[in-house]
C-alpha cells in the first residue's frame, strides 16, 4: 500500500520519534491490517489512489518501508490521540491536546471526515 506523507514527519517515522501515524478512518485506512506492509513517500499525492493502469508514472520521492504492527480505530482524533498521547504523533508539538487535534483537523478533509470516520492509529515498525 503507498501512503503520501509530508516530509517532515516521513523524517520523523525513519528515525523513530514518531512510532504511531494517526489518519481519518476512511475505507482505504480503514482497510489496514497488522502485519502490513506500507511504502510512505513524500512525492507528488496526485494519484495516490491509482488509476489501475499499471503504465502510470508517479513521482513517489523520497520512500519509506514500514510494517504494521497494531491498527486502533477510535470516534475522534482526542480520543486517538489520548490513547497513544500526542508526542507518538506529532513528536515536535508543543501545545494542548486540543490544538493537536486541530492540526488534524486542519489536513484536508480530515473535520468533515471524522464524524462520519472517525480515526486510526497505525502503528509502526520501520524495515
Amino acid at each position: 500500500m503507498l501512503i503520501h506523507i509530508r516530509t517532515v514527519y516521513l523524517n520523523m517515522i525513519r528515525d523513530g520519534s514518531k512510532p504511531v501515524e494517526g489518519r481519518m478512518n476512511e475505507p482505504k485506512y480503514a482497510a489496514i491490517v497488522a502485519g502490513q506492509k506500507i511504502t510512505f513517500y513524500d512525492g507528488d499525492d496526485s494519484d495516490e489512489e491509482g488509476d489501475g493502469n499499471a503504465d502510470s508514472k508517479i513521482n513517489l520521492g523520497n520512500t519509506l518501508e514500514a510494517e504494521v504492527v497494531e491498527v486502533r480505530r477510535f470516534k475522534s482524533f482526542k480520543k486517538m490521540l489520548q490513547a497513544y498521547g500526542v508526542e507518538a504523533f506529532l513528536p515536535d508539538f508543543n501545545g494542548s491536546l486540543d490544538e493537536a487535534v486541530e492540526v488534524y483537523r486542519g489536513f484536508e478533509g480530515y473535520r468533515e471526515g471524522e464524524e462520519e470516520f472517525g480515526a486510526c492509529a497505525i502503528k509502526l515498525m520501520v524495515l
